[in-house]
């Protein structure tokens, strides 16, 4: 799990995961992986990613809503603004952490694990 904090190649642990911010590589450089089994095979990140705005930033917001510190507009917009960035931020660890689940469970399909 560590490597998909990292955004390592869940193989072999090289830094191919990601070319640029938010663009995967379809293989790992060094090892040959793929990393996408399948069509639609990254919408669990998208679990990981709506998850993690929700409770960073949007559940904040409507505490401090109603408790009384902030208007309802002012919120709307903090949280509108916070979740657009957060997707954008969290994008890349979303998909690595969902790649990271997936061979966490099926520990199987790894190469490096079936050699031995």
């Amino acid at each position: 799990m560590t490597r998909g904090l990292l955004h390592r190649c869940p193989n072999c642990g090289g830094n191919t995961l990601f070319g640029r911010w938010l663009r995967m590589n379809r293989t790992c450089t060094r090892c040959g992986l793929k990393f996408e089994r399948e069509d639609g095979f990254f919408l669990g990140a998208l679990v990981f990613d709506y998850t993690l705005i929700a409770v960073l930033t949007l559940f904040p917001v409507l505490i401090l809503v109603f408790t009384g510190v902030l208007s309802m507009w002012t919120a709307l917009i903090i949280a509108v603004l916070a979740a657009l960035l957060g997707a954008f931020l969290f994008y890349p660890t979303s998909k690595s952490l969902w790649l990271m689940t997936y061979y966490f469970f099926v520990i199987g399909d790894l190469p490096a694990n079936a050699q031995v």
